[in-house]
């Protein structure tokens, strides 16, 4: 077992993320929940709309995955990156085969491109391959 003083403590980019990561699932949970007050919205789900249900659908597996990955990672817990970049590149597919290619889908891609190097940079394997599943005490990464 590694001495935990020589250990690598998790770097700043995975805990920010996270964090990032953790606040956009509780906007996007408001956001959602705010939905439910507009009218046309209502009448939309109530009328059996697939798209909508579809969006509303994928978009909640993602909120799941964004948060369960997120504190996963902040655990040292490997699986979490993988999932995360594994949803993330689903849901690209999925967005290349059912839409056109404007500037927030491409700003979106960017983003994901971003997300997708932070977890996988030499300082997260480092962090991931030690660890191994051992949680850090410390959420915030001041450890």
């Amino acid at each position: 077992m590694p001495d935990p003083g020589k250990m690598p403590k998790r770097p700043a980019a995975i805990t920010g993320l996270c964090w990032l990561l953790i606040s956009g699932v509780l906007v996007n949970v408001y956001s959602v929940l705010m939905l439910f007050q507009n009218r046309e919205f209502l009448e939309n789900v109530t009328s059996g709309n697939r798209f909508v249900l579809l969006q509303l659908g994928v978009g909640s597996v993602g909120l799941v995955v964004m948060l369960v990955s997120s504190i996963a990672m902040l655990l040292g817990k490997n699986w979490g990156r993988y999932l995360l970049a594994t949803w993330t590149i689903i849901v690209g597919v999925g967005v290349l085969i059912g839409r056109q290619l404007d500037l927030i889908t491409l700003l979106a891609f960017l983003f994901s491109a971003l997300i997708l190097a932070v977890l996988f940079r030499k300082e997260s394997n480092e962090y991931f391959k030690v660890h191994r599943g051992k949680a850090d005490v410390d959420l915030s990464g001041a450890n």
